[in-house]
């Protein structure tokens, strides 16, 4: 295990950090509106080697909804490190109320969808109301690994201590040494872990099983990098699946109506938006007529 950190002294031997840290602590993040969300749109970002025979899926829950929470509830959460299979898991420290104890959760990571297993969702399945640390973990044969990694809960609760002269690099060392006396035997290690991971067709097939609805990524949906007009494009298309297969046909109708200058330029000027709403048009089983109506 790699040397450095000391409870008593902190890491590389600093002093710990001032009560002020421990008040926010103490405190936590308060959590709102939890819910059992996943990345849909990752696949619109992430590169075909990541997937199996280098061909991309997107992952919708499935129709429903009993199906999407019995999968979600039926995976293990564990309450310490130990004994834990090598893998990637997501981990919080919460509290269910006030004057309860602080607990720590813990859920393993099987594609970088996390479905069922991202910050939020762990808070949803145990009730949390407050947070009191999340992160990432990783477990080899090499070690215990672990991060602050939570864009929910540990990026948030760093940009908004209410004031507190509680500095933002103390309190990282605090949230770590939190973290480091219920895991001891972990190293801190500041890089993500879930990112790394590939997508498999032993989880698709999991996925499928469980009622998900997966959908080889249409034809014309580039890459994207999270800003370009590629990937923005494909996230619009996520989007707008989700939204037509929670809707009647006639509010689907009103939908594409009030999208028909946007769907007339992409068209007219071959934007990646074109791509974009052909493969709307395909999911709707839209006719040659009514799509002649709304590009031209």
């Amino acid at each position: 295990m790699e040397e450095g950190f000391s409870l008593s002294r902190g890491p590389m031997g600093r002093a710990p950090p001032r009560d002020a840290c421990q008040e926010v602590w103490e405190r936590g993040y308060k959590v709102v509106d939890p819910d059992l969300l996943y990345k849909t749109s990752m696949p619109c970002f992430s590169r075909p080697v990541r997937w199996p025979n280098g061909k991309r899926y997107l992952v919708f829950p499935p129709e429903r909804e009993d199906l999407y929470i019995n999968y979600v509830y039926g995976m293990p959460l564990y309450k310490d490190i130990g004994g834990l299979p090598q893998g990637v898991y997501t981990w919080i420290l919460y509290k269910t109320g006030p004057g309860s104890p602080v607990q720590l959760a813990i859920a393993q990571v099987d594609s970088p969808l996390e479905i069922g297993v991202n910050h939020s969702a762990l808070a949803m399945r145990v009730k949390a109301t407050t947070i009191h640390g999340a992160g990432e973990l990783l477990v080899e044969l090499a070690g215990v690994y672990f991060n602050l990694e939570s864009g929910t809960f540990t990026l948030n609760w760093l940009n908004s201590r209410d004031g507190s002269s509680c500095e933002r690099a103390e309190f990282e060392e605090y949230l770590k040494a939190k973290f480091l006396e219920r895991a001891p035997i972990a190293v801190y290690r500041e890089k993500t872990y879930i990112s790394t991971l590939q997508f498999t067709n032993a989880s698709l097939e999991l996925y499928a099983a469980a009622g998900f609805r997966i959908m080889e990524m249409p034809p014309g949906l580039g890459l994207g990098d999270g800003k370009d007009r590629n990937g923005m494009a494909c996230s619009s298309f996520v989007g707008d699946y989700l939204f037509v297969v929670s809707h009647t046909p006639e509010e689907i109708d009103k939908y594409l109506e009030a999208q028909k200058r946007v769907i007339k330029d992409a068209f007219k000027n071959d934007t990646a938006d074109k791509a974009r709403f052909t493969a709307l048009f395909s999911v709707l089983g839209l006719s040659e007529d009514r799509i002649r109506q709304l590009v031209q």
